[in-house]
């Protein structure tokens, strides 16, 4: 992190935050015994869900919030301890993560992505056309951060790409279709977030997940994976015909230049060796399982054997066998060395915390649901989907560009998702969708070095200034919430 980057953190004031997010976790429920519906238990709990929140919300710290809030959730009876590891560690969405962010990191490692960029960003498939090749360039980044799972890493690598496109194609630095490069090849990378079943948004998929089932109703991954996708893709067509037609930037550069003289690629090989294309293919394999397995119907032959792997245990299933086979006396893929060198338990921990948390807020014994939907009922109560969902893109996405995104999503989610759940219920709205525009627009983060955690990554670059960032940085926020809207509301209705 940069040294402009780190004067940002509220050093001076952790002391203050660390006392008052302690003070909630474990007295609060004491000196405010509950009030309304909530019962004292309730009270307890929404205090551990605050200081919790508060914490990641002002001082970037979530590991030992998120264990402390576990302990917590122990400590004042609502969990056993044995129910609270096995609701954590033992939870299906933990070990998915687990396996599949192993499997992910040892794809990176192979070098695929770099390949995947040399392929697919060769101008003989653009044929001239800038506007295509910028938005062919986009969908690259989009599509090594989809099947990577790691924003920070596709990041590392795309930039030095894209500095290699700037200097073969003859642009400078300071010319303005840099830096809206810069900043496009950042938000592309949000393609770690569209699908359902790996990242970190699974922290709040599970408070999403819980509130729903506590409706009676099922999580749509499917839905989820459909609308995130739609409103990237739709996001980066507005964005690329900004680039060319509203801030008018120079194109000629790019109709032709040599890719082989592009650095970071001209050494690269041009096709995949036999370790990546395994890994692929493995990598693919699971995300096919994962999107098949809700579509396929009943009558499918093998149908309870095919469904019955479930999406957690076809990720560790797929690391096992890539295991089992070995490379000149080695094993193809080392298990023990992929889960110790890419498990994040940052994630593990907040993946538990919130998860259980959520559930909690969203239960009827405690009271808190009643209480919340009692405070919004005036606002929400009777607001049509359109009006829900903008709402929720509006509040995610300006959010995010000040603060970590992780816990805005936490919040909004406990808040917004029982309405989202009536609307379901009631009309048949696809109340996943109002989940999914929550977890992606709080992604949605570059303004601020408190936005999202490698904010710094873009905002060092000496081509990123703050009269950019505020100028057609603004612009770009704008046009993605406005594209967020309109195609979250339509999926709800179509989904």
């Amino acid at each position: 992190m940069s040294d402009l980057a780190k004067a940002k953190q509220p050093r001076n004031l952790y002391p203050i935050w660390t006392a008052i997010a302690l003070f909630m976790m474990f007295i609060f429920g004491y000196v405010v015994p509950g009030w309304g519906p909530v019962t004292p238990l309730g009270a307890k709990i929404f205090g551990v869900f605050i200081g919790a929140l508060l914490m990641t919300i002002f001082t970037n710290q979530t590991f030992w919030p998120a264990l402390m809030a576990l302990f917590a959730m122990v400590f004042h009876g609502y969990l056993t301890a044995n129910g609270a590891l096995t609701g954590w560690l033992g939870s299906s969405t933990v070990a998915q993560f687990l396996f599949l962010t192993a499997l992910s990191g040892a794809l990176a490692d192979s070098g695929a992505p770099v390949v995947i960029a040399r392929r697919l960003l060769n101008p003989r498939i653009t044929g001239g056309r800038p506007l295509l090749y910028i938005f062919v360039y986009f969908m690259t980044v989009l599509l090594v951060s989809t099947l990577f799972n790691a924003g920070t890493a596709v990041i590392l690598i795309m930039f030095p790409i894209w500095d290699g496109i700037r200097e073969a194609a003859g642009y400078k630095k300071e010319d303005p279709i840099c830096k809206l490069m810069l900043l496009g090849t950042f938000l592309a990378a949000m393609g770690s977030y569209i699908l359902p079943f790996k990242g970190i948004h699974l922290a709040t998929i599970s408070i999403v997940r819980g509130i729903m089932e506590s409706y009676g109703l099922a999580f749509d991954g499917a839905a989820y994976f459909i609308s995130t996708t739609a409103v990237l893709v739709g996001f980066f067509v507005v964005y690329t015909l900004f680039i060319g037609f509203v801030f008018r930037c120079n194109l000629d550069p790019l109709r032709s230049f040599n890719i082989d003289s592009v650095e970071g690629l001209s050494s690269a090989g041009s096709s995949f060796d036999k370790r990546q294309i395994i890994l692929l293919i493995a990598m693919l394999v699971g995300i096919l399982y994962n999107i098949t397995v809700a579509v396929i119907p009943s009558s499918f032959p093998f149908y309870e054997v095919y469904t019955g792997v479930t999406a957690t245990w076809v990720w560790i299933l797929i690391v096992a066998v890539l295991c089992i086979f070995q490379v000149d006396g080695k094993p193809f893929l080392n298990g023990q060395q992929i889960m110790k060198d890419h498990t994040l338990w940052t994630i593990v921990c907040l993946i538990g915390a919130f998860s259980l948390l959520g559930g909690a807020i969203s239960s009827d014994d405690l009271g808190l649901k009643t209480w919340i939907g009692s405070l919004l009922e005036p606002l929400l109560g009777n607001a049509a989907w359109p009006i829900l969902i903008i709402s929720a893109v509006a509040i995610s996405t300006i959010g995010t560009n000040f603060m970590n995104g992780m816990p805005i999503s936490f919040a909004l989610s406990t808040v917004l998702m029982p309405f989202a759940c009536a609307l379901q219920t009631n009309s048949g709205i696809n109340g996943t969708v109002l989940g999914a525009a929550i977890i992606f627009c709080s992604q949605f983060a570059f303004m601020t070095y408190g936005a999202i955690v490698y904010a710094a990554l873009l905002l060092d670059r000496e081509e990123i200034d703050q009269k950019f960032v505020w100028t057609r940085g603004s612009i770009t926020v704008g046009v993605f919430i406005v594209v967020a809207s309109i195609l979250f509301t339509i999926f709800g209705y179509i989904l």
